[in-house]
């Protein structure tokens, strides 16, 4: 079982004292090798700081206040080095953060191959065999023991570790004028220090509004990128008045704008539109919220030391995937300027409930402590939208449905047009 207990940072100063004048010092001031610790009214050998770099205990005695400068040394109330800055965050990252994996083997019951090799055997986390971690190391069936139960669970077939996938995103594809951030963190992680990572320690602006986009990530935008049979110009013109009235509206607002971060339909139609009216002045926060299980190319996140990455060198290889269905993964959008990666010990898409749920929770936290308004934006979108878009109206969140984008989007506007035009009103809490 891990150690709670964190390894913190520890900081010494050099003496400046020539080694004859530290020979003549005070006995109620110590000297190890020409090096010390600050610590009250003593120096000590050793010593640790928190987070914030204001309460430590140092054998057994409180340091008060230690702080970095820039220039590496210790003052009272010094301005710390911007190294020691990034430490301390990193320390309260993997303190309160962590990922999991999969340690038991579940067979998938919609698997009905029979005639395959035992490495391809699919788990119902959805990897096979030999893509477990476990099994890799040992190359052997008792690493990874069948679970006692027919049902798969993250509460019972996971083990938990600090998290070791965090940083900046180098996309090692295009010439990035910023690097965007990134955290993978365990699906039950409670939504008040997602609050407090972005707005303390990832510095975003105030908002007040947060505008959740949502639609499917098979979606895609322009002549030669659709079917034929979706090849329809006024629906592009559509698309076209509606990236730049989102746009228009989050910059004069400054507000916040949310998607599943990924490089395919809607969220990537979001970002490309904010992406094209950034300047080094003015961005405007794009927040990609998706489940780690179905990002393409995720272990080029994740540091083998367990520090992060800073930068992660992340080749997406977006051209092929953009014919691939919603049950594949997908790689991170390069317009965004954070990502969010919650992890349900699955891949390949599973978990499509408990994740609309997490970010609904998320958002509504965001507002409320913020003090802000939040709308949801329906783009397009499939089975999944829809029941996404019933799920924020029973919670009482405001649906913008962008008619004339197709699917789910579509249906929601003709059914409603519909009633309205015989004269019935529709209960928006049985969407």
């Amino acid at each position: 079982m891990e150690s709670d207990r964190e390894p913190g940072v520890s900081v010494t100063i050099r003496s400046s004292r020539t080694s004859s004048s530290s020979s003549s010092s005070s006995t109620d001031e110590p000297q190890t090798n020409g090096t010390s610790i600050l610590t009250g009214n003593r120096t000590s050998k050793n010593s640790r700081i928190d987070e914030d770099g204001e309460d430590v205990s140092v054998d057994g005695k409180s340091v008060f206040q230690l702080k970095l400068n820039r220039a590496g040394q210790l003052r009272g109330h010094g301005q710390r080095s911007r190294s020691s800055e990034k430490k301390l965050k990193n320390y309260w990252i993997t303190k309160h953060f962590k990922g999991i994996k999969c340690a038991k083997f579940v067979k998938d019951p919609s698997n009905h191959f029979t005639n395959v090799y035992l490495e391809e055997l699919m788990c119902s986390c959805g990897l096979q065999l030999d893509e477990h971690e476990d099994y890799k190391k040992n190359k052997n069936i008792d690493a990874m023991p069948e679970h006692d139960t027919a049902q798969w669970s993250p509460t019972t077939c996971t083990v938990s570790f600090r998290t070791n996938a965090y940083g900046n995103v180098d996309f090692t594809e295009i010439e990035p004028d910023f690097l965007p951030k990134y955290l993978r963190f365990k699906y039950d992680t409670p939504v008040k220090l997602i609050r407090e990572l972005l707005q303390e320690k990832w510095n975003l602006p105030k908002t007040t509004l947060i505008m959740s986009v949502i639609g499917s990530t098979k979606y895609d935008d322009g002549p030669g990128k659709l079917s034929k049979r979706r090849q329809d110009p006024e629906k592009i013109k559509v698309l076209e008045r509606i990236k730049d009235g989102l746009v228009d509206a989050a910059l004069s607002t400054e507000a916040w704008i949310m998607t599943s971060g990924l490089d395919g339909g809607v969220p990537k139609l979001v970002g490309k539109a904010v992406g094209t009216r950034r300047t080094f002045t003015r961005t405007i926060p794009t927040i990609g919220v998706a489940a780690w299980g179905t990002v393409l190319n995720s272990e080029q996140l994740v540091s083998k030391d367990g520090k992060g990455l800073f930068p992660a060198h992340y080749a997406s290889f977006s051209g092929l995937q953009r014919n691939c269905n919603e049950h594949v993964m997908k790689a991170l959008d390069c317009n965004h300027t954070a990502f969010l990666l919650p992890d349900f010990g699955t891949y390949r898409n599973r978990h499509k409930e408990e994740m609309c749920k997490f970010r609904i929770d998320l958002e509504r936290e965001l507002k409320e402590a913020a003090d802000s308004n939040l709308i949801t934006i329906l783009i397009e979108g499939g089975l999944s939208a829809l029941i996404e878009t019933a799920e924020r109206v029973k919670k009482k969140i405001p649906v913008v449905v962008m008619s004339g984008t197709g699917r789910a989007a579509d249906l929601i506007a003709t059914a409603e047009a519909t009633l309205e035009r015989d004269h019935l009103s529709l209960n928006r809490t049985q969407v």
